[in-house]
């Protein structure tokens, strides 16, 4: 994969240009000159031509690999997005056990006049500081998984377009 040159293009035509004022040998035989020059005329333009096509070629293979690594990209956050949803469903299965433990408490205190009110109270406001402690992270996971759906969206929107590129150059 050679990158594109202008010296060389420069060089190219310089030589072309010194052709055209050839020793006065070749001053009888113009059909010969004429000739030499169309075919350095031709094969120029076919370096050109080919200069194109690797330019194109280039621009593919960069797209290309720009589509496997914002797949890639996704695939993680996917995954990361997926252990966020386990990490909440066990949040919100430890709320569930920490509401239960609260009506057990309750439930306890009327059925136990031995408990002493602080010893209640300490139990409660810890089930309760316990609740909010997780009702925060679960919020917070939320608010993780949305701006992580948003980022895959945006990703995924990159994605068509690059696709749509590559499409409409390999169509050729």
């Amino acid at each position: 994969m050679s990158k594109f040159r202008p010296r060389f293009h420069v060089f190219a035509l310089l030589f072309a240009a010194a052709l055209t004022f050839a020793p006065p040998g070749y001053a009888a035989d113009d059909s010969r000159l004429a000739a030499e020059l169309q075919n350095l005329n031709q094969s120029l333009q076919n370096l050109q031509q080919l200069m194109k096509e690797q330019l194109a070629a280039n621009r593919l293979n960069t797209a290309i690999a720009y589509l496997n690594f914002r797949s890639r990209k996704i695939e993680v956050l996917e995954r990361d997005l997926e252990g966020m949803k386990k990490d909440r469903e066990r949040l919100q299965g430890f709320m569930e056990d920490l509401a239960a433990r609260t009506a057990r408490l309750e439930e306890e205190k009327r059925n136990n006049p031995n408990l002493t009110a602080q010893d209640l109270t300490l139990a409660k406001e810890e089930l309760e500081n316990r609740q909010v402690l997780v009702k925060k992270r679960l919020d917070q996971i939320e608010s993780e998984s949305l701006a992580i759906e948003i980022k895959i969206g945006d990703l995924r929107s990159q994605i068509d377009s690059v696709e749509r590129f590559v499409q409409d150059n390999l169509g050729r």
